[in-house]
């Protein structure tokens, strides 16, 4: 034995029962931790705490009552019983707690009662001028046949003002019924609104939860003919949390079986599932534990880490058990095959783990929370699977088979991949090195228009499937046409009501100024509510009181008598005043009212129909426009909204994702030299990994895959895991000598195969998502593994083979040999 390793073995014999039982206690410790975690799937998890938008946000949800919403949509064909539906829903939903509820809004009585009592206020006063004309005219020609207008008047037509009028009216008022119903009557809404910004995390969560109650126990359906369904964003967060629960379940139980039935098939023992298992299994609960330390929960990019830190980090035990198969075979002292297996492959898998681990760890670089919270749970996972490696799975193995009389752990032999491999590099090399040459400059072609716009831009390729297609996303779209638009509008909080005129007019400005395509529509003030400024309304009364004079004159009776029904009908009330923001019903104020009570500083910003929230050119001229708000005066009003979130997910992407890359680039490289200790050993494997690397690039620019939030992990990552087959096939060549790469791909390629293809698992897990985000991500880094598998496994060893022929000036490869110092 070598006195490093063997001593360390000594140890590990010695302690082998603690050792494996303090890992059963890890496993066991780690697990508890882990359960805590919270699942977290909102975009702002995505983003740093200090990230302007975040911190606008947090600010607003502070000051303000939710704009967040609960609807609960009632379809039914009959009006009545939707109503007598709508009634019970409301009360009981009134009831919850305050914490839950801050308001629940399903009739509009106060407000109808409020605009029919004011409504001759709300026609602009040109068109109370034009029927005040009108009229005049009118009469004068009824009063004289021979009255000619020198002005050029259209016809005086009541029934176009009643109609105008009626349009403005309904602009305010806009639910004749006094519900918040739909013409037909078949849909019925009633909102909810908590109190706290559904942006904290889980805050919809129950109030969802007891409406949910509510409306089981009183079963519209059963008591009153109506179906009852629940949307608005808080149902929607609520269900994107359930559907990442159900895909998180699904995929860690789908990795888990293939992983273990790959493991099964290659060694064909039922012990090397504990072997290889173990330590992967110590590295998993262990890398939760951590997150849960470090971040308390888990968003949209970690939640399947679980999956993929199995599927890669299985892989150093695999090289380990598969090296340590190699010498039970050819020593009897169990100590002495596991020294040997150390001793070969600790530094090249430790090589690889630290590769691994730096890739995952470049992430960390990074202000985007969904890749830096990423990379620093992978990089602690991927070093603890290899710590578990060199401990536990060495412990174990002795426990177990250094009983006397043990059976031994066998070597698989030859398997499909690494015999054909070794047959090509052996009788082929020219020709794998001229179809990798094609496969490059084919992975070439297509990169530079990809790379013109590669990022994803329909945002609805981020969301669950089941969402998009359930009856949430119909009622959503059916309750957006009942009011004309969305009902979470973007939010802008003033400093002082004094601000409000100025900031609205700087945001039609802005939206003018910066974007090729405006997209905002209207921006509400409380002050929308009125029907003018205390001037503008005077000068209405003015006019109205000279339309009650005119439907007082004697002329007036000469008109005809469905005109004259009509306008009496329309007649001005006496005792109209300006009404002003107290005025207002409390029900309307409110929505205008801060938490302190404050009125007059919040500004609700809609944007135009033709606007889509999943539509990343929309979103970002939205952002743009309304994120920051420049006053005259020096002073900065901020804005936040989902727009503003997501555009600064995207910058944030485009920002840090290269430097990310590079940098994990570089670290790997750094490992690649301190392994193989020399210029051309170094420019073999990091060559290896490039070509990988672009093959996998022009895979996704021939296929037009587009780079989003989630799948751009999939690169820097491939740069850490991508370089492990190369790194271990080198290394048992270098252990071989000159003219020995057919013989290493034969013996190590089984082994690097295994362990692309429990990653290629676990990714491979994340293809039953519903996410598609997910399932981009997936698709990306299986397509990875495939080019680092082939270039490490095939066109590497190629290239060296013909490298060896010519420094050995024509003579033949070596034969296969029987032993010698392996990694695998």
């Amino acid at each position: 034995m070598t006195p490093g390793p063997g001593r360390y073995v000594e140890f590990l014999w010695r302690r082998r029962r603690a050792v494996v039982g303090v890992s059963i206690a890890l496993i066991v410790g780690f697990g508890l931790i882990a359960q805590r975690l919270e699942l977290r799937p909102s975009f702002t998890e995505l983003l740093p705490e200090n990230a302007q938008s975040v911190k606008d946000l947090r600010r607003i949800s502070k000051r303000m009552v939710s704009t967040d919403l609960l609807i609960v949509a009632i379809e039914g064909p009959e009006r009545a019983r939707n109503a007598k539906a709508a009634d019970a829903i409301a009360a009981e939903i009134a009831k919850l707690p305050p914490r839950l509820v801050a308001r629940v809004k399903h009739r509009l009585d106060e407000e109808r009662a409020f605009f029919e009592k004011n409504k001759w206020l709300y026609p602009d006063l040109a068109d109370l001028a034009t029927l005040r004309d009108g009229l005049e005219i009118e009469i004068a020609k009824k009063k004289n046949p021979l009255f000619v207008s020198l002005d050029d008047d259209e016809p005086f037509d009541p029934k176009a003002i009643e109609k105008k009028y009626q349009d403005r009216v309904q602009e305010i008022g806009r639910f004749s019924s006094g519900y918040v119903a739909n013409a037909e009557g078949d849909l019925f809404v009633v909102l909810t609104w908590p109190p706290d910004t559904a942006a904290t995390e889980g805050s919809g969560e129950e109030l969802s939860v007891r409406v949910r109650d509510i409306l089981s126990r009183l079963d519209p359906e059963r008591t009153w003919g109506a179906k009852a369904t629940l949307a608005g964003n808080i149902e929607t967060s609520r269900q994107e949390r359930g559907a990442l629960v159900d895909d998180l379940v699904l995929a860690s139980g789908v990795c888990a079986t293939l992983v273990l039935g790959v493991i099964l098939l290659y060694y064909r023992r039922v012990r090397a599932l504990a072997y290889v298992g173990f330590p992967a299994l110590v590295g998993v609960a262990a890398a939760f534990a951590f997150a849960e330390v470090a971040f308390g929960g888990l968003n949209m990019s970690t939640a399947f880490l679980g999956s993929i830190i199995l599927g890669n980090g299985i892989n150093f035990p695999i090289i380990f058990a598969s090296r340590y198969a190699e010498e039970a075979r050819l020593h009897e002292d169990v100590r002495e095959a596991v020294t040997i297996a150390l001793r070969q492959t600790m530094l090249p898998t430790l090589v690889a783990a630290s590769a691994a681990s730096v890739a995952y760890g470049s992430l960390m670089l990074t202000d985007f929370r969904g890749f830096s919270q990423f990379g620093a749970i992978g990089g602690v996972g991927m070093l603890l699977c290899w710590t578990a490696s060199v401990t536990s799975l060495p412990a174990l193995i002795m426990l177990w088979e250094g009983r006397p009389g043990a059976v031994r752990m066998t070597p698989p032999g030859r398997t499909a991949f690494s015999g054909p491999a070794a047959f090509l590099i052996r009788r082929a090399p020219a020709v794998v090195v001229v179809v990798g040459a094609l496969l490059t400059v084919a992975a070439i072609l297509p990169i530079p228009a990809y790379l013109r716009d590669p990022l994803e831009h329909d945002f609805r390729k981020l969301r669950n499937r089941k969402t998009l297609t359930s009856g949430l996303a119909r009622v959503t779209k059916s309750v957006d046409k009942l009011f004309g638009r969305a009902l979470t509008p973007a939010v802008v909080l003033a400093d002082r009501p004094d601000q409000v005129p100025e900031i609205k007019r700087r945001l039609f400005e802005q939206d003018l100024a910066l974007n090729d395509k405006q997209v905002l529509e209207t921006v509400e003030t409380i002050d929308s509510l009125l029907p003018g400024t205390p001037e503008v309304q005077r000068e209405k009364i003015a006019v109205l009181g000279e339309i009650r004079g005119l439907l007082d004159d004697p002329g007036f009776k000469l008109l005809d008598d469905e005109d004259r029904a009509r306008i009496m009908e329309m007649r001005p009330p006496d005792g109209l005043r300006p009404i002003g923001v107290l005025d207002l019903p409390v029900v309307l104020r409110r929505r205008f009212e801060e938490k302190d009570g404050t009125l007059g500083r919040i500004l609700f910003l809609y944007p135009k129909d033709s606007y889509s929230a999943w539509r990343g050119p929309d979103v970002i001229r939205f952002a743009r426009a309304t994120r920051t708000i420049r006053l005259a005066s020096g002073e900065v009003i901020h804005s936040s909204s989902n727009a503003v979130i997501t555009a600064d997910m995207v910058t944030s992407v485009l920002r840090d994702g290269p430097r990310a890359t590079l940098f994990s680039f570089l670290a790997v490289a750094l490992l690649v030299v301190a392994l193989t200790r020399s210029a051309r050993g170094t420019a073999m494997v990091a060559g290896s990994l490039c070509a990988g690397v672009l093959w996998m690039v022009g895979g996704i620019a021939l296929v037009r895959e587009k780079v989003n939030f989630l799948n751009f992990i999939a690169l820097p990552i491939t740069f850490g895991i991508g370089v492990d087959y190369a790194v271990n096939v080198y290394a048992r060549y270098r252990a071989e000598g000159r003219g020995s790469m057919a013989h290493a791909v034969q013996n190590a390629g089984g082994a690097v195969v295994l362990c692309s293809a429990t990653t290629i698992t676990g990714y491979a897990a994340l293809l039953v998502a519903d996410n598609r985000g997910l399932v981009s991500f997936g698709s990306l880094a299986i397509l990875g593994e495939f080019a680092c598998l082939a270039t490490g496994v095939l066109l590497m060893p190629a290239i060296k083979e013909l490298l060896d022929r010519r420094a050995c000036r024509g003579s033949p490869p070596a034969m296969d040999k029987p032993g010698g110092d392996a990694v695998a």
